[in-house]
């Protein structure tokens, strides 16, 4: 509860929560999860954005390897440090999509 009003983790909703950037020239959806989920509700939620542009964020095959490769440690925090690198491998790669985007930066 935050003053007095109840909030819930949108992925009750959505994994994505896109839907409720209907009305945004630009939508940037961040999935680090993608992989997980089927891609037929993103596409419905998209369905109905009307954005000039939607770039999407998800893990590259080598993440996902990472991923799969610690899904059943009990140590959850023995592969943080790999699967931060594999994040870190992705920066340029996405950093080009956003720049090939209608993203623009905050002018100061």
């Amino acid at each position: 509860m935050v003053e007095d009003r109840h909030y819930i983790d949108g992925g009750i909703w959505s994994a994505t929560n896109a839907d409720v950037a209907a009305d945004a020239d630009l939508v940037l959806v961040i999935e680090p999860l993608a992989y997980q989920w089927p891609r037929e509700p993103l596409r419905a939620e998209l369905a109905g954005v009307a954005a000039d542009a939607v770039v999407h964020f998800g893990p590259d095959a080598a993440t996902v390897d990472v991923f799969n490769a610690y899904a059943t440690n009990p140590d959850v925090f023995a592969c943080w440090p790999e699967a931060f690198r594999a994040g870190v491998r992705q920066v340029d790669a996405l950093a080009e999509q956003l720049a090939r985007s209608a993203w623009q930066s905050p002018k100061s």
